[in-house]
């Protein structure tokens, strides 16, 4: 199962034309979430934290299939005012609540990815710091989550997995060279080029 997002609304631009849509999250990039032998039972959650131009940022979760066919969906406020761990045990009711709806269990997922604003250690699964929530800094998401979950975490910036998923599944489908411009609490980017996500020093 998998969980998409849906993001704020942005610009994506592909070599043939500029297309506004709102963005779904696409699979992670680490191909370990999408083992081969993977039996096809086996569920993906992808989660993101995203700021919308609203009272204050929303926590969207959504779940897929293998196939990327939406099994369910649920938004939350994160009620940022509280602090990080706050934000993280919303997190963490959350997707528990909406696998009891879709009567699942953890074990039932096989990985789960989040997309966050910011600075991010990807590497280490680390939330740097984040414009769109204040008391957040050095925050070990991937860490917090496997501990609590027991699902494989991957983290990635907020924009870059936006990207993936219009690369993917939107208007840059079957396109080597994608520019997307997000366009929510900020003003923020990606890029594929040559067939490749691009990723800074």
């Amino acid at each position: 199962l998998t969980v998409p997002l849906f993001l704020p609304r942005g610009i994506c631009y592909t070599e043939k034309r500029m297309d506004i849509n709102v963005f779904q999250l696409s699979k992670p990039r680490c191909s370990s979430c999408f083992p081969a032998n993977a039996p096809v039972n086996r569920r993906i959650l992808w989660q993101p934290i995203s700021g919308l131009i609203s009272v204050e940022p929303i926590l969207k979760f959504l779940f897929f299939d293998d196939f990327f066919h939406k099994l369910g969906e649920k938004r939350t406020p994160t009620e940022v005012r509280f602090g990080s761990e706050h934000v993280l045990n919303r997190i963490y009711d959350a997707i528990l609540a909406l696998l009891d709806e879709l009567h699942l269990t953890c074990q039932d997922i096989t990985c789960m990815g989040i997309g966050v604003p910011g600075i991010l250690d990807i590497k280490n699964g680390i939330s740097r710091f984040s414009p769109n929530f204040p008391k957040w800094e050095e925050v070990p998401i991937v860490a917090w989550m496997e501990s609590h979950l027991h699902i494989p975490t991957y983290i990635d910036n907020d924009a870059r997995v936006n990207l993936y998923g219009e690369w993917k599944f939107g208007a840059g489908k079957n396109r080597n060279n994608v520019l997307m411009i997000t366009l929510g609490t900020g003003l923020g980017g990606a890029v594929v080029i040559d067939g490749r996500v691009i990723y800074g020093a």
